[in-house]
């Protein structure tokens, strides 16, 4: 059985709430950016770049394929200060690969990550698509993996112009304690970036890490 990412956030929340995370406190004036499908060769140091002269923090769920590809970035995103997490491996469904196969993805991932920074890592996991199966979930929580979901999706992945990404944002502002689904494999999420770090400092928003929400 296949969950998608809505009613899997809502089973989370009532079955074990101290292990989903979809959003942080309203009464906290941060949120929280978070980069998925990476690293990229040339965006994440982009966005790494903006993020730097905004001192804001992110929290990065990277792919095992790409970290494996590109440690050097994994390493370059812990040691400026973000949070590096888990998005599996290969970026499938748990009904394309399997329940043991996919959980398998999400271990040697995060056994990956810890490898490539020389430190543990939090066991922050968020499922490619925000899909998840019964099965899956089960053993992943049993494992100690918390799951991470988003409260905003920015719709990068559909809007490809950085002005219609910064007028969606506008239009949909983030608010305090929200999640904010970005990707950092795309050239408008990095271009957009800049601008966007700029209206949140001035709307009194702190972008902080996933494991800094409260």
């Amino acid at each position: 059985m296949t969950l998608p990412g809505a009613l899997a956030k809502r089973a989370l929340a009532v079955a074990a709430p101290h292990l989903v995370v979809s959003r942080g406190s309203a009464e906290v004036p941060a949120l929280c950016l978070t980069f998925d499908d990476g690293p990229h060769p040339e965006n994440t140091p982009r966005v790494l770049q903006a993020l730097a002269d905004a001192q804001a923090q992110a929290t990065f769920f990277l792919q095992g394929s790409e970290a494996r590809r590109w440690p050097q970035l994994v390493r370059a995103i812990h040691e400026q200060g973000h949070q590096v997490a888990n998005h599996a491996a290969t970026h499938r469904k748990p009904r394309e690969i399997g329940t043991h196969a996919y959980v398998k993805e999400v271990v040697d991932t995060h056994a990956l990550l810890c490898d490539i920074v020389g430190e543990a890592l939090p066991r922050s996991f968020r499922p490619p698509f925000g899909d998840t199966s019964l099965a899956t979930l089960a053993r992943l929580i049993r494992a100690g993996f918390q799951y991470v979901f988003w409260s905003r999706d920015s719709r990068d992945s559909w809007l490809k112009d950085p002005a219609a990404l910064l007028a969606d944002m506008a239009l949909h502002r983030p608010r305090a304690g929200d999640i904010v689904l970005f990707h950092d494999d795309y050239p408008q999420t990095a271009a957009a970036l800049p601008e966007l770090l700029g209206t949140l400092r001035e709307a009194g928003l702190r972008p902080v890490r996933v494991d800094g929400l409260t």
